[in-house]
């Protein structure tokens, strides 16, 4: 029996601060079960958020996937948490004078897609939500939309740890007019929320493989130590410090999706810019909410597709 067609997926991404960002890409450039066929940033610095996603498909022998510049500055209020700081500084890519927009590469990617494509978005949604508003009639050519932020409930720092009470969350307060826009869209939508990923930490033999995987895992682990040692020096508290699969959850979750149990929720967006938070309400937005998540197969996942090397399981 032959093997099913590997997934369109485009990603928008702010990669750059949290290193999850790049390990998410590394999984959609390496596993065949996925077609990438494009990469936008958004948040900020995009150009230079370009650049380190630039340098990692170059790495990968992945220069043929364009990459585009998204939106720097939110469609809502300025007091959001958009734009935000970059952490990573390598690997850099070149990026053109003249480098086509999130629209350019979103656009063109849609119009010739010969099968519908999954759109991931695991920064603030404002490339997702002014394109698919901009262009209803490209509608028909996305599969799903599959975006990474909202907390819906207490979430840990650990597995097992205590649970701490919702807060605003980075993705959505990045824009959360472009939050609620996304869930008015007449499209399959699939949330992926903090309170889930949140524990979802990698542990030390996972991370040490991926590190090994040569000049990619090398690039990899500099993002890895050099986001935790970000947070090292935010917080004494050492259930901080970790690396976390945010956003591999967003784009394991849609060839793999045997690693999560979604249920299908109302939500709507409450809160102002900054204090914003995703609620579950009876009129709400019918959406597939992913409730919970297999830290152990996700890590599996990552590991096999980006260091060739399944780890050991308990």
């Amino acid at each position: 029996m032959s093997s099913p067609a590997p997934v369109p997926i485009l990603f928008d991404t702010d990669l750059g601060t949290d290193c999850d960002d790049a390990i998410a890409l590394a999984f959609l450039a390496r596993d065949p079960r996925c077609r990438l066929l494009g990469v936008t940033t958004v948040n900020g610095n995009v150009r230079r958020r370009a650049a380190l996603a630039q340098g990692l498909l170059d790495l990968m022998g992945r220069g043929d996937v364009p990459v585009g510049l998204g939106a720097a500055d939110p469609l809502g209020e300025a007091s959001s948490t958009m734009p935000v700081g970059i952490v990573a500084r390598e690997p850099r890519g070149k990026v053109a004078d003249d480098a086509p927009s999130a629209e350019d590469v979103m656009v063109e990617v849609l119009r010739g897609a010969t099968d519908p494509v999954h759109v991931c978005g695991v920064g603030a949604f404002t490339n997702v939500a002014t394109v698919l508003t901009a262009h209803p009639e490209l509608h028909e050519a996305v599969a799903g939309v599959h975006l990474m932020g909202g907390c819906l409930g207490p979430y840990g720092l650990i597995p097992g740890g205590p649970l701490l009470p919702a807060i605003p969350d980075f993705n959505l307060n990045g824009d959360p007019l472009a939050a609620a826009v996304c869930l008015g869209l007449p499209l399959p939508l699939r949330l992926v929320p903090q309170d889930v990923t949140n524990v979802l930490v990698l542990g030390e033999d996972d991370r040490a493989a991926i590190a090994a995987a040569g000049d990619l895992g090398a690039a990899l682990d500099e993002q890895m130590e050099g986001w935790v040692s970000f947070l090292r020096s935010r917080s004494d508290d050492p259930d901080v410090a970790h690396v976390r699969l945010h956003d591999p959850l967003a784009v394991v979750g849609v060839v793999a999706p045997d690693v999560e149990t979604r249920a299908t929720l109302g939500l709507s967006v409450h809160g102002t810019p900054g204090n914003a938070l995703l609620a579950k309400s009876s009129t709400g937005r019918p959406t597939s909410v992913v409730r919970a998540a297999d830290a152990a197969a996700v890590a599996y996942e990552l590991v096999t597709t980006i260091a060739g090397q399944p780890q050991p399981t308990a």
